[in-house]
């Protein structure tokens, strides 16, 4: 027993005579229900492809904001106490200044943002 394969265009054509009727004039209710069938699947597929994109979307756009804060929060709260200066304390919109001579003989005034002179320091 040998197996025969349908070519695409063998397919196609008899896919199209179950539209015909007897006498070679098509069938209109069933090209429609096969029209709309077609249509409703398409419409189906369509949906469902784009409800996955969009939860893939806003579960990654969420994550993303999620850690940015995250690192931001703590990024400001280390660099917040790095100040090597005893007489300052962090405050925000303050500054906290002192003049200072260096070692090789300039001087200036050393202004410390978002930190004020603790109590006692003057």
């Amino acid at each position: 027993m040998a197996l025969t394969t349908k070519s695409n265009s063998e397919e196609k054509r008899s896919d199209l005579c179950r539209f015909l009727g007897k006498d070679g004039e098509i069938k209109q209710p069933e090209l429609k229900k096969y029209k709309m069938k077609k249509q409703i699947k398409m419409l189906l597929a369509s949906t469902v492809v784009a409800a996955a994109g969009y939860g893939i979307y806003t579960s990654q756009a969420r994550e993303v904001n999620y850690v940015s804060d995250l690192i931001m929060e703590n990024v400001e709260a280390l660099a917040s106490y790095e100040v090597d200066r005893p007489d300052c304390e962090y405050e925000v919109n303050e500054d906290c200044q002192m003049f200072v001579i260096y070692a090789d003989g300039n001087w200036g005034l050393d202004v410390l943002k978002n930190h004020r002179k603790k109590d006692g320091w003057g």
